[in-house]
């Protein structure tokens, strides 16, 4: 019985602690955001091309790659940022790190990971 009451009490914590820094995330990812540094997660190779973010308090993005936009809405559950741009499908990305001025997400794009490092603008 006392196993049982700690295992509960356990998950409890491990559950609220999970809602808290999903509190955080959601606080934190307010603003814009400007690329700093992309590259291909097992080679270390450079992606040099744009993508910066914006985010709003009302769930909404914007991402301008230069000579495109895109633009929709969003949230995160854990450690995902989930995407949906106006008229297409849901998409996500691993939030590596994200606290009040730096934001590092991992994506799979063609089958090949990738990290991408964002700095908040100030």
């Amino acid at each position: 019985m006392v196993q049982k009451t700690l295992l509960i009490l356990l998950l409890m914590v491990f559950v609220f602690s999970g809602c808290q820094d999903n509190k955080q995330a959601k606080t934190d990812i307010l603003g814009d955001w400007e690329s700093i540094d992309w590259y291909i997660k097992n080679t270390g190779e450079k992606v040099n091309q744009k993508m910066d973010f914006s985010f709003d308090d009302a769930s909404n993005y914007m991402v301008d790659y230069g000579s495109q936009k895109e633009e929709g809405s969003y949230y995160i559950s854990f450690d995902k940022l989930y995407t949906t741009e106006t008229g297409q499908k849901e998409k996500n990305v691993k939030i590596v790190r994200l606290d009040s001025d730096t934001m590092i997400f991992e994506m799979n794009r063609a089958g090949s990971l990738e990290l991408i490092v964002l700095s908040k603008r100030k």
